[in-house]
């Protein structure tokens, strides 16, 4: 467990309680929809096991009820505030633990998503690699090889006017890069009204 980020978190559902505004910074809820409909050009097939790592309150669950998709959501929380009102929130399967640093407990699952995980130098710097691009992308590539389908994740961007202490910045180009040399089935999404971008790459066949 990361205690830092236990701490982190903790302290925004003392301010804010337990909704959008402690997982995210601010109040733009709307975001979390804009966030998730990239998934909805990926091969996500009904009956999928969809695994959310770092699923918050898994505002996830129910995109994927209002878009009518029927897969089986499984959310990972290594928050147990944010654990228990996901629970009760959506009556999924939650698990509790540090994802990141336990891939080995991760249940078995035809895709790995993450949203808004990856976006804190202080959070991932005991990861492996050589600097925080590398770990990012070394981490998204070592959920590919469980992955029975595919992987997404969101990212902060570097295509930026200013950047905050603390956050890492990522160039989508290179996020491509790495995930060509992964799949011939990747996309890049930069199309975001807010600061981040969508990564996404899965197992197929050219026809």
């Amino acid at each position: 467990m990361n205690d830092e980020l236990l701490r982190f978190y903790r302290a925004r559902i003392a301010e804010f309680g337990l909704g959008y505004r402690a997982m995210w910074g601010d109040s733009a809820d709307w975001k979390s929809r804009a966030r998730f409909q990239p998934l909805s050009l990926l091969p996500i097939e009904p009956g999928d096991v969809v695994v959310d790592i770092g699923c918050g309150i898994a505002d996830l669950a129910n995109f994927f009820r209002e878009c009518g998709l029927d897969i089986s959501y499984i959310g990972v929380e290594a928050v147990p505030e944010f654990a228990a009102e996901a629970r009760s929130a959506t009556g999924c399967e939650i698990v509790e633990f540090d994802a990141f640093r336990n891939l080995d407990l991760l249940p078995a699952a035809d895709w790995y998503v993450t949203f808004g995980t990856l976006n804190k130098s202080w959070s991932i710097a005991d990861l492996p690699g050589q600097d925080d691009a590398d770990r990012l992308h070394t981490l998204l590539e070592r959920l590919w090889t469980k992955a029975r389908k595919g992987v997404a994740a969101s990212f902060v961007t570097d295509v930026v006017e200013y950047k905050k202490d603390g956050v890492v910045n990522l160039d989508p180009a290179l996020t491509a890069a790495r995930l060509k040399a992964l799949t011939p089935f990747f996309m890049v999404f930069h199309g975001y009204a807010f600061f981040e971008y969508f990564a996404a790459a899965w197992r197929g066949q050219r026809r």
